[in-house]
């Protein structure tokens, strides 16, 4: 995912939004079809003790890294 690589996603600051918040940003990103499954897997990694980590993993996973 390009914004991702070029800094345009804050993960930290998707993370501060609700959920439908997040999805509709990515929607933007990644079209309306892929929004929720990509929020979906974000909000997964939100849920990990290692947060930074999840993110990044999260980053990777959706960039196809």
């Amino acid at each position: 995912m390009d914004a991702l690589r070029k800094g345009e996603i804050d993960p930290a600051e998707l993370a501060g939004l609700e959920s439908a918040e997040r999805r509709e940003r990515m929607a933007k990103i990644v079209g309306e079809e892929n929004a929720a499954d990509v929020n979906a897997l974000f909000e997964s990694k939100l849920l990990l003790k290692d947060q930074q980590r999840g993110m990044a993993s999260w980053g990777m996973q959706v960039a196809g890294l």
